[in-house]
């Protein structure tokens, strides 16, 4: 016999606790019950099946044929149990289309909140497994809808804990007057209510890249990854998980029903697809873009100012996953020729934010859409001189006005070309004819500063040798020298390079001390104090852009230098940046036990970060049996502060040893 509900998931179950729906259920449940017992005459006995067996694979037969020969004990043999505390009842629950087995266990007086030795009750089971069917059946039949488990979790945080159940079981056992247990005591009663600062406590759990665990607590426990915030463009948790590209969040918030195309309120109408090219994490944001296309957001999707993904593509400054990105987007059938509110095509973009040699070299069919359109602007990236001679010959000596025209960003040739490598006679060229050294965009950067942006060393070179104002500043403050400094990728050399051609700071460094690398009277600089801060990158870099020195030791506590600190407080992006302007990754404290950063790291708390910064910190060299004045080693520290398995397991797997 088999119970058909005609129920529907997804459905809402709205008054499943009481009325005709409930009635009918129950009745057909207790038919159930009295029918199991008669059905089986004739039967053959079936052996070599025991009560655990017949669970999951036998007929009610085969149970009252087991149950018939106990002699009269069926109550003690429905509740005998296997090594892990699971009775016959717990293994029905878990398999689907067995209600003529959970009745007859039931009827031969089986307990039906029996636990095992996780502290579980079938009715767990049933809920862990998604059987529905399971679920209603014991509910009918007054199985304790509250009880907790080992851990404090009650039948609606299980329901809860996996977006495969979430939605549709929750909503029954919530039908039956399902509440939280101990587990969720932690958090306020009203786990979906609006802090002071407008997020919601899933909100913040999921600003924090990778922070996984946590936002599954707070799912069990209630959490609503449909709420908006009170403030920032009414944000929704997968827009925050979108924007920090953590594919295993962004993923579970669709599958618990959020729409994977919903909309900020702000000024750009973001969705999540366009909020996740803000991130600088390279592979998760590919992954990001497969689970929302694949997901059935569109590859064209604009928001309010027409940029899709293949404009936001490239007004990215990641280099090494583009093309990555462009073989998705086309894969799913981008439009290569769209343009945005202001006319620019996907293409425009690529020679603004000097992606145009990458994409001559590496994507010819873009190349081929405009080959024809000969411009000064795709002359610049992708031309040769000649090209431009003729181009220019042609403007009827009207070259010093071609020269400097500029596109909607205003952006002239010579920024394009500035940018682009190996275009010396195309600057040149420009020059010749009058183009503008000193022309700024709608930025206030000038060519010189597009060309240290791009990490372009002989364009740096040659405008400087062509007299380009190094001290110019743009609209936020920033010098060529500050712009230099603003990533590990071109500090070290292009910084001294301007430096030699006699480069200063701009307004926006004004704000710091004449020299911003002298010592407090603590002992500390200034980027000591700011690297002391966990995770406070931005005020880090501001000082780092204006000449901060990450090499500069304390006059105090070991001579540390920044990279102590941020390993010490466990800030990967940190960490990674400093050794990447020239930090040695193992420099050592002048300390009582001759710290380096890798044994510093394990004083931290935070088991997340830490793993990732011992992960870059080997990366970059530093030995995984690297020890300290009394011979610890990583290993060593791991142990002594109870950092766990998964740390222990990736220090044992990387060779590390006492």
């Amino acid at each position: 016999m088999r119970l058909d509900i005609n129920t529907k998931k997804g459905t809402p179950v709205a008054g499943l606790g009481g009325g005709k729906f409930l009635r009918l259920l129950r009745n057909e449940f207790k038919g159930i019950l009295n029918e199991a017992s008669t059905e089986c005459d004739g039967q053959k006995n079936v052996t070599g099946l025991d009560m655990f067996i017949s669970a999951v694979n036998g007929t009610v037969c085969d149970f009252q044929q087991i149950l018939e020969k106990s002699g009269g004990q069926g109550i003690r043999d429905g509740n005998s149990a296997d090594s892990s505390g699971l009775t016959a009842l717990h293994h029905a629950a878990r398999t689907h289309d067995r209600l003529e087995i959970l009745a007859a266990l039931l009827r031969k007086g089986a307990n039906i909140d029996a636990t095992d030795k996780d502290g579980k009750t079938p009715l767990m089971h049933a809920v862990e497994a998604n059987n529905e069917q399971g679920v209603l059946f014991l509910l009918n039949n007054n199985a304790n809808i509250n009880l907790s488990d080992n851990t404090g979790l009650t039948a609606l945080s299980i329901a809860l804990k996996s977006s495969a159940t979430s939605i549709y079981l929750a909503d029954i056992l919530r039908s039956f007057g399902a509440k939280f247990g101990p587990f969720c005591s932690k958090f306020p009663e009203d786990i979906n209510a609006h802090l002071p600062s407008g997020w919601t406590l899933l909100h913040n759990a999921a600003q924090i890249y990778n922070n996984i665990d946590a936002v599954k607590e707070l799912l069990m426990c209630g959490a609503d990854p449909m709420k908006e915030s009170s403030c920032c463009g009414k944000a929704v948790a997968l827009h925050e998980a979108a924007y920090l590209t953590t594919p295993e969040l962004v993923e579970e918030f669709i599958l618990r029903g959020t729409d994977p195309d919903i909309r900020k309120s702000d000024i750009l109408d973001s969705g999540p697809i366009h909020l996740a090219f803000y991130s600088r994490r390279n592979k998760p944001l590919l992954k990001v873009l497969e689970i929302l296309l694949a997901f059935g957001v569109s590859v064209n999707s604009r928001d309010k100012v027409d940029s899709g993904p293949i404009h936001l593509a490239f007004y990215s400054r990641r280099n090494k996953p583009l093309l990555k990105v462009l073989e998705i987007l086309l894969e799913f059938g981008v439009s290569v020729n769209s343009r945005d509110k202001v006319g620019d095509t996907p293409l425009s973009y690529a020679r603004r934010f000097g992606k145009g040699e990458e994409i001559a070299r590496n994507a010819t069919g873009y190349k081929h859409q405009e080959r024809n359109s000969s411009n000064m602007f795709i002359s610049a990236v992708n031309g040769t001189v000649c090209d431009f001679q003729q181009i220019l010959e042609k403007s009827g000596g009207q070259g010093i006005r071609d020269g400097n025209s500029a596109d909607s960003s205003g952006l002239t040739a010579l920024h394009h070309a500035a940018r682009t490598h190996d275009r010396l006679e195309i600057l040149a060229a420009l020059l010749r004819k009058g183009a503008n050294i000193d022309a700024t965009d709608k930025d206030g950067k000038t060519p010189l500063m597009h060309a240290v942006e791009a990490n372009n060393e002989q364009g740096v070179l040659f405008l400087l040798n062509n007299n380009a104002n190094i001290n110019l500043s743009d609209n936020t403050g920033l010098t060529a020298l500050s712009i230099a400094l603003k990533s590990s990728a071109t500090s070290i050399y292009l910084a001294d390079i301007l430096r030699s051609f006699g480069a200063k700071f701009g307004p926006f460094c004004s704000k710091f001390p004449e020299d911003i690398n002298a010592h407090l009277p603590s002992g500390w600089t200034l980027l000591h104090n700011a690297a002391q801060i966990y995770n406070n990158i931005d005020a880090v870099k501001e000082l780092l852009m204006c000449g901060a020195d990450p090499m500069k030791e304390s006059s105090c506590c070991g001579k540390a230098v920044a990279l102590h600190e941020a390993a010490y407080l466990t800030t990967p992006e940190l960490v990674e940046e400093f050794i990447l302007r020239g930090t040695d990754p193992d420099i050592r404290k002048s300390d009582i036990l001759d710290s380096g950063p890798i044994h510093l790291a394990f004083y931290s708390r935070r088991n997340k970060p830490l793993l990732k910064v011992l992960e870059i910190l080997l990366e970059f060299g530093v030995s995984v049996n690297s020890r300290d004045k009394v011979g610890d080693t990583p290993l060593s520290y791991a142990r002594r502060f109870g950092k766990g398995e998964e740390i222990v397991n990736f220090l044992t797997a990387n060779g590390a040893h006492e």
